[in-house]
């Protein structure tokens, strides 16, 4: 067998992503592993979405895995190329 993918996962774990995070952890079939999680400000606070990925840890018993609070606002970022912009928001 290959070996696996490292991957970080940076998230705000709703329900959404908590289920992908949990297959990531889980499913034999995913080819990942996961080194750690980062907390961002989306469908939930990030308090709260740093409460929920500890949280699916510990339900996933990975607790190992470390995770990282990251901002509480939205942070944009924005290009101008000639008559277009073109805005990003993390």
């Amino acid at each position: 067998m290959a070996e696996r993918k490292k991957i970080i996962i940076d998230t705000d774990p709703g329900i959404d992503d908590a289920m992908a995070i949990f297959l990531a952890l889980k499913s034999p079939e995913v080819e990942v592993e996961v080194i750690g999680l980062t907390t961002i400000f989306g469908n939930v606070y990030t308090t709260l979405a740093t409460r929920n990925a500890l949280h699916l840890l510990e339900i996933a018993e990975r607790t190992d895995i470390p995770v990282a609070k990251g901002s509480h606002v939205t942070i944009t970022v924005c290009i101008v190329i000639t008559v277009y912009v073109l805005c990003f928001y993390t």
